[in-house]
């Protein structure tokens, strides 16, 4: 029993020829792709937003990109665990966490006084528009765009 154990051990570890990548969807580093807006949204106001070229990649190819934004909220915010308060700077960054063969995940945190207001996972569809809430009264929203002279559906 042992020796055939370890056999199958072996062969499920030998690479095979022929298969499929493993490919995953990915942001930045693409020549070409698919437009993939981003809104970060606090109480129905846009507080930032960019548009990323998704396109797939072996997994192994997840490029290192980040995006940064700031904003100043005009009232206090009570967040999870500190709060903010009228004006008070805070400091955002999205950067691609991972990939899945259906969407991008995209890691969110947001800071103020020195301090981590949010971390989390957005997990972002390439294929429909995809919500989430940050904490409270702040939402992420991922859009898939339409190529470039196709209409919207």
């Amino acid at each position: 029993m042992g020796r055939a154990l370890v056999l199958l051990v072996t062969l499920a570890a030998i690479p095979r020829a022929g298969l499929a990548q493993d490919t995953v969807w990915v942001a930045g580093a693409c020549a070409a792709g698919v437009g993939l807006r981003v809104d970060v949204r606090r109480a129905d106001k846009l507080i930032y937003r960019t548009t990323l070229t998704i396109c797939r990649r072996e997994r192994s190819q997840i490029p290192s990109t980040h995006w940064s934004f700031s904003f100043a909220p005009s009232t206090r915010v009570i967040w999870s665990n500190d709060s903010t308060g009228p004006g008070e700077s805070v400091s955002g960054e999205i950067w691609q966490a991972g990939g899945e063969s259906d969407a991008l995940l995209l890691g969110v945190s947001l800071e103020a006084h020195g301090r981590i207001l949010v971390n989390t996972i957005h997990i972002a569809s390439a294929y429909r528009i995809s919500n989430a809430p940050l904490d409270d009264g702040l939402v992420m929203r991922t859009t898939p765009l339409p190529p470039r002279g196709s209409a919207a559906p």
